[in-house]
């Protein structure tokens, strides 16, 4: 499940964006609610979280400001900034900064749902690229393991095998001997 933390100062629009998006179908749940980035600063320190959604004008700490602290210590968090601020530079900013989103507070019960979709999606696509690098990898040690004699015994190549779901009938080993000019005159 995809973890989610919402930072607004605003009450009203924190509740509603809480309580007005079927989160559990976007096989997601939130996880903290924060009223600035410096809350969220802390709640990050503690809590795993994979999407935040902040607002960018806010007492303390603004939303820029998280997203910036987000980005340069937190990489594998995404983030949606959610505004009252259509201007051009918040949106180039958030650019900057690797923002997933930009929703405008008007428009959230329409338009928030879809971008955390697409960030839930993006998510997983990312976590599915790194579990096939993980297990190309994994398949290289085991099959240089089987090779060099480090992983010998039956009971062991079949719990490796096992492991990572692979399969011997699709692989063959060549070995050969590589002979030099004048190496046994």
């Amino acid at each position: 499940m995809i973890r989610v933390l919402i930072v607004e100062d605003e009450t009203i629009i924190r509740q509603g964006i809480r309580s007005l998006i079927h989160w559990g179908a976007m096989d997601c749940q939130v996880v903290g609610e924060c009223t600035n980035g410096l809350e969220a600063v802390s709640f990050l320190k503690e809590t795993k979280v994979d999407i935040v959604i902040t607002d960018i004008k806010m007492p303390g700490m603004d939303g820029l400001e998280l997203c910036k602290h987000i980005y340069e210590n937190y990489p594998s968090i995404q983030t949606i900034i959610l505004t009252a601020y259509s201007e051009f530079t918040y949106a180039q900013t958030a650019l900057k900064l690797r923002v997933h989103n930009y929703v405008i507070k008007t428009k959230f019960v329409k338009e928030l749902p879809p971008a955390i979709e697409e960030t839930v999606q993006y998510i997983k696509n990312l976590e599915q690229a790194n579990s096939i690098q993980n297990r190309d990898h994994m398949k290289s040690l085991i099959f240089s393991g089987i090779l060099d004699g480090s992983i010998a015994e039956p009971s062991k190549i079949s719990y490796w095998l096992g492991q990572y779901n692979l399969d011997l009938e699709n692989y063959f080993i060549v070995l050969s001997e590589m002979i030099f000019p004048g190496q046994f005159s």
